[in-house]
This record gives structure tokens, sequence and C-alpha cells, in this order.
């Protein structure tokens, strides 16, 4: 299942996020969902640009598998099962 996918660029900036599944709030009450996406855009932002491109474009993150695309240095990043990134991967010819 696909819960979100995220169009960023190499600065940090989000153009585009799709959430499907809304981000887990916590239970205290201390966030509220918009924080939750601002915090998760963040770190997915974090850890995509961070990795070296000799890696796999598949990351671990929570209990996500994350795919992630770079096109024309913008980096595409969505959380799914691992059979779902591939078939997304073959989908957009990648």
């Amino acid at each position: 299942m696909i819960r979100f996918f995220l169009l960023q660029n190499r600065q940090g900036k989000t153009r585009l996020s799709k959430w499907y599944v809304p981000p887990p709030v916590p239970t205290n009450g201390s966030s509220t969902g918009e924080t939750e996406k601002l915090r998760i855009e963040a770190e997915v932002h974090r850890l995509v640009t961070a990795r070296d491109k000799k890696y796999t474009n598949f990351i671990e993150y929570n209990n996500y598998s994350l795919s992630k695309i770079v096109v024309f240095l913008l980096h595409y990043s969505c959380t799914n099962t691992i059979s779902h990134c591939i078939s997304l991967l073959w989908s957009i010819g990648v």
C-alpha cells in the first residue's frame, strides 16, 4: 500500500506531496497531522539526499520501505512494500 508520495528538490523544498494514508499522530496530542507530515518530509529529505549514489534506491524508514528516484535533480520518494516499489519503478520506466 502506498502511504505517501513526495517530490522534493535538493534544497528540501517539497514540490508535491500526496498522502494516501494519514501519518500516525502521537497519542499525547502534542502535534497535529500537518506537523507530523512536515516532520516526516524533513526526515525523508535528510535520508534521501545523504544517501550515496552507489547504493540501492530502496531505503528503510521506520517500518516502511522507501523507494527513491532522482529525475532532473528532483527526488521522488514513495513508501510502500518492496513489491509495490518494484512495480512502481517499472511503471514509470526506470
